[in-house]
Protein backbone atom coordinates (compact mmCIF):
# COMPACT_ATOMS: atom_id res chain seq x y z
CA UNK A 1 0.00 0.00 0.00
CA UNK A 2 1.29 3.41 -0.66
CA UNK A 3 0.48 6.41 1.67
CA UNK A 4 -1.52 8.26 -0.48
CA UNK A 5 -3.93 4.93 0.09
CA UNK A 6 -4.74 6.69 3.68
CA UNK A 7 -6.65 9.05 5.09
CA UNK A 8 -5.89 10.36 8.52
CA UNK A 9 -7.82 12.60 10.50
CA UNK A 10 -6.08 15.42 12.56
CA UNK A 11 -7.90 13.80 15.77
CA UNK A 12 -5.13 10.73 15.14
CA UNK A 13 -7.43 7.99 15.84
CA UNK A 14 -9.94 8.77 13.59
CA UNK A 15 -8.72 7.52 10.27
CA UNK A 16 -10.29 5.90 6.83
CA UNK A 17 -8.87 3.66 4.57
CA UNK A 18 -9.59 3.58 0.69
CA UNK A 19 -8.29 0.23 0.88
CA UNK A 20 -9.67 -2.27 3.25
CA UNK A 21 -11.17 0.41 5.22
CA UNK A 22 -12.77 -1.62 7.73
CA UNK A 23 -10.36 -3.37 8.94
CA UNK A 24 -8.69 -0.74 9.92
CA UNK A 25 -11.72 1.34 11.10
CA UNK A 26 -12.85 -2.46 13.10
CA UNK A 27 -9.39 -2.10 15.03
CA UNK A 28 -9.22 1.13 15.77
CA UNK A 29 -12.47 1.31 17.48
CA UNK A 30 -11.74 -1.88 19.21
CA UNK A 31 -8.66 -0.59 20.63
CA UNK A 32 -10.56 2.97 21.48
CA UNK A 33 -12.92 0.72 23.42
CA UNK A 34 -10.17 -1.42 25.37
CA UNK A 35 -8.28 1.69 26.14
CA UNK A 36 -11.91 3.59 27.66
CA UNK A 37 -12.52 0.16 28.91
CA UNK A 38 -9.18 0.07 30.96
CA UNK A 39 -9.16 4.33 31.65
CA UNK A 40 -12.65 3.08 33.67
CA UNK A 41 -11.54 0.47 35.08
CA UNK A 42 -8.42 2.08 36.70
CA UNK A 43 -10.55 5.80 37.97
CA UNK A 44 -13.31 3.27 39.24
CA UNK A 45 -11.05 1.48 41.70
CA UNK A 46 -9.11 4.63 42.77
CA UNK A 47 -12.54 6.01 43.69
CA UNK A 48 -13.18 2.65 45.73
CA UNK A 49 -10.37 2.72 47.18
CA UNK A 50 -10.52 5.95 48.34
CA UNK A 51 -14.02 6.04 49.62
CA UNK A 52 -13.18 2.95 51.34
CA UNK A 53 -10.08 4.75 53.13
CA UNK A 54 -12.02 7.68 54.12
CA UNK A 55 -14.64 5.68 55.75
CA UNK A 56 -14.71 2.77 57.94
CA UNK A 57 -11.43 3.03 60.19
CA UNK A 58 -12.85 0.22 62.44
CA UNK A 59 -14.97 -2.65 60.70
CA UNK A 60 -16.68 -3.87 64.46
CA UNK A 61 -20.55 -4.64 64.49
CA UNK A 62 -22.45 -2.20 66.97
CA UNK A 63 -23.34 -5.44 69.31
CA UNK A 64 -19.48 -6.35 70.02
CA UNK A 65 -19.16 -2.27 70.44
CA UNK A 66 -18.17 -1.47 74.68
CA UNK A 67 -19.32 0.98 76.20
CA UNK A 68 -18.10 4.65 75.78
CA UNK A 69 -17.50 5.35 79.56
CA UNK A 70 -15.31 1.87 79.88
CA UNK A 71 -13.05 3.83 77.31
CA UNK A 72 -12.47 7.21 79.44
CA UNK A 73 -12.25 4.76 82.25
CA UNK A 74 -9.32 3.09 80.52
CA UNK A 75 -7.73 6.44 79.42
CA UNK A 76 -8.07 8.48 82.43
CA UNK A 77 -6.25 5.19 83.97
CA UNK A 78 -2.95 6.02 81.65
CA UNK A 79 -3.19 9.51 83.07
CA UNK A 80 -5.31 11.03 80.03
CA UNK A 81 -7.70 14.13 80.61
CA UNK A 82 -10.91 13.41 78.28
CA UNK A 83 -12.44 15.95 77.17
CA UNK A 84 -14.87 14.02 74.43
CA UNK A 85 -15.65 10.64 72.70
CA UNK A 86 -17.93 10.17 70.09
CA UNK A 87 -18.56 7.53 67.16
CA UNK A 88 -16.88 8.37 64.29
CA UNK A 89 -15.46 6.45 60.79
CA UNK A 90 -16.88 3.01 62.83
CA UNK A 91 -14.52 4.20 65.76
CA UNK A 92 -15.08 5.62 68.73
CA UNK A 93 -12.90 8.97 68.49
CA UNK A 94 -11.24 10.94 71.81
CA UNK A 95 -10.14 14.07 71.81
CA UNK A 96 -8.09 14.67 74.99
CA UNK A 97 -5.06 15.56 76.58
CA UNK A 98 -2.64 12.53 76.60
CA UNK A 99 -0.62 11.36 79.36
CA UNK A 100 2.51 13.84 78.17
CA UNK A 101 -0.03 16.36 78.23
CA UNK A 102 -0.49 16.68 74.37
CA UNK A 103 -3.67 17.61 72.88
CA UNK A 104 -4.58 14.42 70.83
CA UNK A 105 -7.11 13.37 68.40
CA UNK A 106 -7.31 9.78 68.94
CA UNK A 107 -9.53 6.77 67.74
CA UNK A 108 -9.79 3.58 69.02
CA UNK A 109 -11.09 0.18 68.06
CA UNK A 110 -15.06 0.29 69.83
CA UNK A 111 -14.33 -3.45 70.56
CA UNK A 112 -10.83 -3.56 72.03
CA UNK A 113 -9.71 -0.01 72.32
CA UNK A 114 -6.76 -0.32 70.61
CA UNK A 115 -5.67 2.60 69.05
CA UNK A 116 -5.64 2.56 64.93
CA UNK A 117 -5.04 6.49 64.53
CA UNK A 118 -3.52 9.26 66.55
CA UNK A 119 -3.25 12.69 65.67
CA UNK A 120 -1.11 15.61 67.80
CA UNK A 121 -3.40 19.03 67.91
CA UNK A 122 0.08 20.88 68.88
Amino acid sequence: MRAKDFLCSVRGLQGAVRKDGNNVLILLNKWRLAMKMILSTIVGTLLLAGAATASEKCRVPMTDWQPREALQTKLEGEGWKVRSIRSEDGCYEAYALNAKGEKVEAYFDPKTFVAVDMKSED
